[in-house]
């Protein structure tokens, strides 16, 4: 009476699932990093100041506005994490960098694997989203639209491409040894030989062990 479910074991059961499918999702998530990670180490990538400048901007500025532009009482958040405004800057500039990086060499892998983005990939970026946000998927749309937020997606779902083609054309292990299945988040799209032939030895050996073993 108390869920959709008739009995003790089916409520049992999808919650197993709901929490396998979690532990996946966060598995998921660290290969994602790792493999980021990896390619970061053995790639140089410049760093615009422009860009880097205006994302920092944009970053404290978005910082400050959710304590409504007082100072003190961001000082105060901060020093409640043990943080001064100086330390606070520099670890955002730092990952303000990162990102970039980030960004800039996925874009180029993108544009070296020809990463094309179907209508497919972009709804269920959309659906993702809008219930991250518990809102319904037009809804998002229309803000998005109206905040020409929609190349912003376009160009982050592109790179996600890039990096599941990445995943899938490497061998991941947890660090037991065991070959994990990367299928799931990461299938491949056909770009794998790609990836292998412009690739050596020591990408799939970086990324290699990056991931815990799952709990499951």
């Amino acid at each position: 009476m108390a869920s959709e479910f008739d009995t003790i074991d089916e409520l049992r059961t999808n919650l197993r699932d709901q929490v396998r499918q979690l532990k996946r999702a966060q598995q998921a998530e660290k290969i994602q990093e790792a493999t980021m990670d990896a390619l970061l180490e053995q790639v140089e990538v410049p760093l615009p100041e422009a860009i880097v400048q205006a994302q920092f901007d944009s970053a404290i500025h978005g910082a400050i506005d959710s304590v409504n532009h007082d100072e003190a009482k961001f000082a105060e958040v901060l020093a409640q994490q043990g943080k001064t405004r100086e330390e606070f800057e520099t670890e955002t500039r730092g990952a303000v960098e990162k990102d970039v990086q980030r960004q800039l060499l996925f874009d180029a892998l993108a544009d070296d694997l020809d990463v094309q983005v179907g209508q497919d990939d972009l709804t269920e970026r959309l659906v993702a989203t809008s219930r991250q946000y518990g809102i319904e998927p037009q809804q998002l749309f229309s803000y998005l639209q109206e905040n020409n937020q929609l190349p912003a997606m376009f160009a982050d779902v592109r790179r996600g491409l890039a990096i599941a083609a990445v995943v899938s054309a490497a061998t991941v292990t947890d660090t037991d040894g065991n070959t994990i299945d990367t299928s799931e988040f990461f299938p491949d799209r056909g770009k794998g030989d790609a990836v292998a032939e412009d690739s050596d030895d020591a990408d799939d050996d970086a990324i290699d062990s990056a991931d815990e073993p799952s709990e499951e």
